[in-house]
């Protein structure tokens, strides 16, 4: 999944609500040419209240996000900027055979989630209290064409799940700025009308269709309340359907073009995975599910009420390279995508402050049933079928993958090492890093559940499940509902665990300090472990004593201080004692969890072991001897070069990097780099940051002498686009300035100019820090000064997906015109020009990238050579 600033955030929404409406009937005809829906909405009442509010959702999509640079805004609207909106033609009341307008307000939506395009965001209109009428809304609403095709059109798809039409508030607030995101359930009527030739894939548990001249009518309507009707519009011949045949639920499942077979072997699990969650948490609400490819490549996929969308990012990719390269990461989005049919479709969450409850608990059942099927340890998810070079490939470089360590556990231990973690329930508008949402919510949002499920016990959290289903179907549930719900279940008190790991921020390392063993006699023996616990928040964590044989003990300590020794008798020796074996706690740090420490061995494969230190020996590419732990620290040495190599990273706030070479000499650097972050505005409520920079310090050890140095780096990609440094090298005397700068201007939508300038001085300096034309391809040259000038014209990337041959997927071409000119010391000026591609590709199911760049480049000073010189080099292989 991928992150996008700057889209409008609302039509993500899953609410819920009881509602006070008998009946919400909507009858609509399709524009393609205008790309929009337009027709009624009617809402019976039996008894009307003396006003009602709707949502426009559409219209927080109706201007740009004023905050973010072009490019950022190209990456989701590919042609520029594209609005939506929703257009109020006229309301009115029908009451008793006559029916009369009535007038209506239309106000901003509140700040809640975004804080531009807010206004006509709510719609008011007084009401005859007390009298049975039906209200009736005239509107308009447009599609946008953004990358992410929903809500808008993509390659002519159209697609709108959430928000199409005015939703109706189930109350009016006292204040609107504490809004709760719920979209309330009803009881949803469709009449959907189509022009000719265009077809739509409809959820409901009645579909009929009709022809009514040359288009064609569709009737919608669902046998309970729902949150909304999805609409998916496309012309005949774009998409087709099949339907699957078997028990339960009727499964109806739509493909693209050439993707048939996949969309069929995918949807076989659908019964299966209905039935696993079924068994457990209740069975499934609708009499109808619909699998629906959708045409965004991003990877993004999505649910509704009795649908799920999946990306033909994993279809066009699944056996890339590999057979059933994404097999199993395919059957895991879909499962998450189902489970929504349970929680956030089906129990209805506050979006703003409780999606926890959605998408971390679709997390928690989706990777439940993938560990029933697959099993919870080693690598679990890139698991390819049958034998071949691609597939060896694939289980050398991803073969380790757990979906549970590093899918959801690693991110997790990331977001706190850097200092971004925060609590899982927290307004929008309070929260301090929107950069981590996803890992706030999905990855921690997952563990904080699964720590929850341990602490009550996974079979009484499965009843708290049925118990939610049982009550809340149909309605929302609040963080402090789903506690109540669990105490009431478990017969625990659950308000310390709410208090710091729901709505707290509490962070947590455990560790083992050492392990002491004594005979006691008679088959007996003494053991004493010290443990201790670091952080703002603990939880009862188990420590499992592993013996020579398959001995093994589990007890629970319970920290009631930092550090504590745990003594207990036991009928073996133990060898090892290893805290939380299950990784059943939120735990920043899992390289002191053994005693002790353990080691992971690595020859040819890759792997990645969170609770352990690895090595790796000889690694077949670069013939290094290798060591560390995460990303958190790493050291290398090269036989066959003589050079050692380590850094250690500090959390968000920098690292330390030394290198050392004895090759004909001794050379070497040892630097301090201090990571330089900003908070930009970026048209989110809550703050977000960046990482905008490095403050370089260090020492250079060249075989003339030491050279002590500074540089500083900066770069932007969210709110502007620039990348620049300046750097100053001094010895014994002498020094050596370079800076240099890049800023982009947009001229048109997904077309740029970045214009760059340089320039330096150097004075005594050693050999290899004076100044070369490392920019150019047909120039050669140093010298003590350097001016550089430079331009890059971006043109319009060719995006359009290519097979080679199976083996490799060419997914994007990026083109652009050159031009570069510079000057070395008092010499002449030279100058070339000319016109690249960056080619980016995919293997082994989209997770090996491989960018290569070629061109045609032609020398215009001193002396111009139009014959020009074809160049080609690889930029980019491998993750």
């Amino acid at each position: 999944m991928h992150k996008k600033v700057g889209l409008f955030l609302t039509f993500a929404f899953v609410f819920a609500s009881w509602g006070m409406a008998q009946e919400v009937s909507l009858k609509v005809a399709f524009d393609p040419e205008e790309h929009v829906i337009y027709g009624t909405e009617e809402v019976r009442f039996t008894s009307a209240p003396g006003e009602v509010a709707f949502m426009l959702l559409a219209n927080l999509g109706r201007e740009p996000n004023p905050y973010i640079s072009p490019r950022a805004r190209d990456s989701t609207y590919p042609w520029g900027f594209d609005p939506s909106w929703t257009r109020i033609e006229g309301v009115s009341w029908r009451s008793g055979g006559e029916e009369g307008a009535l007038d209506y307000d239309l106000r901003d939506f509140p700040l809640i989630l975004q804080t531009y395009s807010l206004k006509e965001g709510i719609m008011t209109v007084k009401l005859p209290r007390g009298e049975a009428g039906t209200l009736v809304i005239r509107f308009r609403t447009r599609f946008p064409h953004q990358a992410m095709g929903e809500p808008g059109w993509l390659d002519g798809i159209h697609t709108w799940r959430f928000g199409w039409h005015p939703i109706l508030l189930p109350e009016i607030p006292g204040n609107w700025e504490e809004l709760p995101l719920y979209l309330p359930a009803y009881p949803y009527s469709l009449e959907l009308s189509l022009p000719p030739g265009w077809v739509a894939a409809l959820p409901g548990d009645r579909v009929t269709e009709e022809r009514e001249g040359k288009g064609t009518v569709y009737h919608v309507s669902f046998a309970r309340t729902v949150r909304s009707i999805s609409l998916y519009i496309a012309e005949k011949g774009s998409i087709s359907s099949f339907e699957l045949a078997g028990e339960g639920p009727e499964i109806q499942a739509w493909y693209l073009p050439g993707d048939e077979d996949r969309v069929r072997a995918l949807a076989t699990y659908i019964p299966e995975i209905l039935s696993w969650y079924g068994e457990r948490f209740g069975p499934y609400p609708h009499k109808r599910l619909l699998l629906v490819e959708h045409p965004n490549t991003e990877g993004t996929s999505f649910a509704a009420d009795g649908v799920v969308y999946l990306s033909r990012w994993y279809f066009s990719r699944t056996d890339l390279t590999a057979k059933g390269a994404l097999s199993r990461a395919m059957q895991y989005v879909l499962a998450h995508e189902l489970a929504h049919q349970w929680w956030g479709i089906g129990i209805g969450v506050d979006f703003d402050r409780g999606n926890w409850l959605s998408e971390g608990m679709a997390q928690y059942l989706s990777i439940s049933w993938f560990e029933d099927r697959y099993g919870a340890h080693g690598g679990n998810l890139f698991v390819p079928s049958g034998k071949g070079l691609g597939e060896e490939l694939l289980r050398n470089y991803f073969g380790f993958v757990n979906l549970r360590e590093h899918l959801t556990e690693l991110p997790y231990m990331d977001t706190a090492f850097m200092g971004f973690d925060e609590a899982v329930v927290k307004p929008s508008r309070e929260v301090r890093y929107h950069q981590e949402d996803y890992e706030r919510l999905y990855d921690k949002g997952y563990l904080v559940l699964r720590a929850l499920a341990h602490y009550v016990g996974e079979g009484t959290f499965y009843q708290a499940l049925r118990e939610a289903r049982k009550e809340y179907a149909g309605g929302e549930i609040t963080p402090e509902a789903f506690e109540e719900l669990l105490e009431k279940v478990s017969g625990k008190d659950l308000k310390g665990f709410f208090a710091d790991w729901v709505l707290g921020d509490a962070v947590a390392d455990y560790r083992v300090l050492y392990l002491r063993v004594e005979p006691l006699g008679e088959g007996r023996y003494r053991v004493r472990t010290g443990l201790e616990w670091r952080g703002s928040g603990s939880l009862p964590v188990e420590v499992e004593f592993v013996g020579e044989g398959d001995e093994r003990k589990v007890v629970t300590w319970n920290p009631k201080k930092p550090r504590e020794e745990l003594s207990l008798e036991l009928p073996f020796p133990p060898r090892r004692v290893i805290l939380d074996p299950g990784h059943y706690v939120l735990d920043t740090d899992r390289s002191n969890n053994a005693y002790p420490r353990r080691f992971r061995v690595i020859m040819g494969r890759n792997d990645l072991p969170l609770d352990a230190y690895y090595l790796v020996v000889l690694d077949p590419m670069s013939g290094a001897v290798s060591g560390g732990y995460l990303d958190r620290f790493a050291w290398a040495i090269y036989p066959g070069e003589r050079l050692v190599a380590g850094r250690i990273r500090y959390g968000r706030t920098g690292e330390l990097f030394g290198i050392a070479q004895a090759a004909d000499g001794f050379r070497g650097r040892i630097s301090w780099t201090q990571y330089l972050w900003h908070r930009p505005a970026t048209g989110f409520t809550g703050e977000y940051w960046e990482r905008a920079g490095e403050l370089k310090l260090g020492v250079l050890k060249l075989d003339t002498g030491f050279v002590p140095f500074t540089e500083i780096h900066w770069h932007e990609g969210i709110t502007a686009v620039r990348a620049g440094v300046l750097s100053l090298h001094y010895f014994q005397g002498h020094w050596r300035l370079w800076a240099r700068d890049t800023e982009e201007v947009a001229l048109a939508p997904r077309t740029y100019l970045d214009l760059s300038f340089g320039f330096g001085r150097a004075y005594g300096m050693p050999a290899g820090l004076d100044f070369g034309l490392d920019e150019f391809i047909t120039a050669q040259g140093r010298g003590y000064s350097k001016v550089f000038l430079g331009g890059q014209l971006w043109l319009p990337p060719l995006v359009d997906e290519y097979s080679l041959g199976g083996a490799l997927l060419l997914s994007r071409v990026d083109q652009y015109l050159f031009l570069h000119v510079a000057r070395l010391n008092e010499g002449p000026w030279v100058g070339e020009g000319g016109m690249a591609f960056v080619a980016h590709m995919e293997a082994l199911g989209g997770l090996f990238p491989v960018t290569l760049v070629g061109g045609l480049v032609v020398p215009l000073l001193p002396q111009p050579n139009l014959q020009g010189l074809i160049f080609f080099y690889s930029v980019r292989v491998g993750p």
